[in-house]
């Protein structure tokens, strides 16, 4: 009655992944590659972990369908299939290709992940009420929405075949070095604006914070966003702000 179980949706069909890109480059000047692209999937019938123990809204334990049909109270936990994960992308990069002692890449991803969960095994649903599994649906755990990567190589011009101590000691210390560089920044990942779910009181569901209007980002440490516009939502309802509509600190 109150073990953990795991079951499986016999009716539920495996989804598949669809993919497509289209991209342009150029060769420039100077060893230089540019290029741009459009980079997409389609999750069909997204596999996910759904909680069968589920209760309606406002009637909490005592609602829950396991437990009316067979008395078990303990969540039950079965795979199987939801929506279309959506994921749209630009895709640009940049690279110089080593000559004359220097090589370049760079690279920048403009992108969206939507879906009504993360693609991760065991991923699982934050509202399991059939009728409101639309509430599951905005960015994903995995949505950056920007991703900018840049990466170099330097040979220092010393020792042998450069043009400074091409012999010698100096040569000697200083010739064959490189200077390596990477630097990486990418937007901050979405978090859902969470709230008490005592009055919503629905087994197998979490809360949404009501967004009563923009919600001002203060960019402390421990308190990154101004909680005057998100407030506890009141009756039996779900609250409106939404899933992961607030995104974290960037990288």
């Amino acid at each position: 009655n109150s073990a953990a179980a795991v079951v499986v949706d016999e009716q539920a069909r495996r989804g598949y992944i669809q993919s497509w890109n289209l991209t342009l480059e150029k060769q420039l000047k100077n060893g230089w590659l540019v290029g741009a692209g459009y980079v997409a999937t389609r999750s069909i019938a997204n596999l996910t972990s759904f909680n069968a123990n589920w209760s309606d809204l406002g009637t909490g334990s005592a609602g829950q369908i396991l437990r009316q049909r067979f008395g078990r109270t303990a969540a039950t936990s079965y795979h199987g299939v939801v929506g279309t994960g959506k994921y749209d992308s630009l895709q640009m990069r940049a690279q110089r290709r080593f000559a004359a002692g220097f090589q370049m890449n760079t690279s920048y991803t403009f992108g969206k992940s939507l879906g009504y969960t993360g693609e991760e095994s065991g991923a699982g649903l934050t509202v399991n009420h059939p009728l409101y599994l639309d509430k599951n649906y905005g960015p994903t755990g995995q949505d950056r929405r920007h991703n900018f990567q840049l990466s170099g190589i330097y040979e220092l011009p010393f020792g042998k075949g450069k043009n400074m101590l091409t012999d010698g000691v100096g040569a000697a210390i200083l010739g064959g070095w490189q200077i390596n560089a990477i630097y990486s920044a990418y937007s901050g990942r979405p978090s859902r604006a969470a709230a008490n779910g005592a009055q919503l009181n629905s087994a197998g569901s979490s809360q949404y914070a009501d967004c009563l209007g923009p919600v001002a980002k203060v960019g402390e440490r421990t308190r990154w966003w101004d909680p005057a516009n998100l407030a506890q939502p009141t009756g039996v309802r779900f609250g409106t702000c939404g899933m992961n509509t607030r995104r974290g600190p960037g990288l």
